[in-house]
């Protein structure tokens, strides 16, 4: 969630102009700006999206979805099974 809050932050300091000068000296790239790109490299799924705007108590099996493993992560060697 940090992640995205200062990529968020980051959008709208580039549209405020604060940074422009040091931003004149550093090489560019194909990727600049690409927001959605850097949040696709970094998180598998926005499940944890959610979770900013709301407010409240969730359902005790919403919760208990957000902590599935992925698809490509190995189990870790001391996880038990209930």
């Amino acid at each position: 969630m940090a992640l995205h809050m200062m990529t968020d932050r980051a959008i709208v300091e580039l549209e405020l102009g604060s940074s422009d000068d040091e931003l004149e000296r550093l090489p560019e790239s194909a990727a600049d700006y690409d927001w959605e790109g850097v949040l696709d490299a970094f998180f598998q799924d926005n499940d944890y999206a959610g979770l900013m705007t709301s407010r409240g108590k969730l359902p005790a099996k919403e919760v208990a979805n957000l902590f599935e493993r992925f698809d490509n992560m190995p189990d870790r060697p001391y996880a038990t099974t209930a």
